[in-house]
């Protein structure tokens, strides 16, 4: 697979009623609506907070404060390398290690109005994402087969909830979390909250905190060497679980 041609996937960060973030580096807020991109020449930097008024969001730099479009899309500007940090981040949610925390992430960030709070969407290749996944899920001293089988397992199981949500969104199917046949009782626990992103970035789904924890070489390397690697069952792309 060329890296430069990789889906991008959307992964739910954090809900809350206001966002705090750092913007390091040269941004551009842009936001399609209507069929058509709206984009502000306002380039963005530094401290950055979003809040709700009214059901809407405001995006505040400094002393200014105005309205955002719903939903916005802050985006690199330029060739220079870009980064944002979120301030308190809830990880491991309902698990004794449930704790706040700073994240770092790249990409592209993306922020909307869901049931009254702020939901915060990280846009990222699936190559990148993994790097961040097998780290975060890993210890990057494991050895090499580990790591590569762990990233084929864990890419085989993101593109299947992928083709899944696809699938569903285009053909309007309802999907079924629970099916029972005379032996057997089946209960899926996957993506079927998330309607707004692919994925979410705690353990429901596969822990991903950004780069915060992906600076291990040995996952680099291999998320680099099985680079598009699959499962196939069927002739379909494997629900690994």
């Amino acid at each position: 697979m060329d890296r430069s041609k990789a889906p991008e996937i959307d992964v739910g960060i954090v809900r809350a009623a206001a966002v705090s973030l750092i913007l390091d580096g040269r941004f551009r807020l842009r936001s399609p609506g209507n069929g058509r991109e709206k984009e502000w020449r306002t380039i963005f930097q530094g401290a950055v907070k979003v809040t709700i008024r009214e059901n809407r969001m405001e995006l505040t730099v400094g002393d200014h404060t105005q309205t955002a479009m719903d939903p916005m899309i802050l985006e690199p500007a330029g060739r220079k390398p870009c980064r944002f940090i979120i301030r308190n981040v809830v990880i491991g949610i309902g698990f004794h290690w449930e704790r706040e925390e700073d994240q770092v992430f790249q990409g592209k960030l993306k922020l909307m109005v869901s049931g009254g709070q702020i939901q915060v969407v990280n846009i990222i290749p699936v190559e990148d994402y993994l790097i961040s996944v097998i780290s975060s899920e890993m210890r990057g001293d494991s050895s090499p087969a580990l790591l590569r089988s762990h990233t084929i397992i864990s890419r085989s199981w993101l593109l299947a909830q992928i083709e899944k949500h696809n699938r569903i969104r285009g053909k309007d199917i309802p999907y079924e979390m629970i099916r029972r046949t005379g032996t057997e009782y089946i209960r899926w626990y996957d993506r079927e909250e998330h309607e707004q992103f692919h994925v979410c970035a705690d353990d429901h789904c596969q822990r991903y905190q950004g780069i915060t924890r992906a600076g291990n070489p040995e996952v680099v390397k291999a998320v680099r060497e099985t680079t598009g690697e699959v499962l196939e069952y069927g002739g379909a792309v494997c629900d690994a679980r």
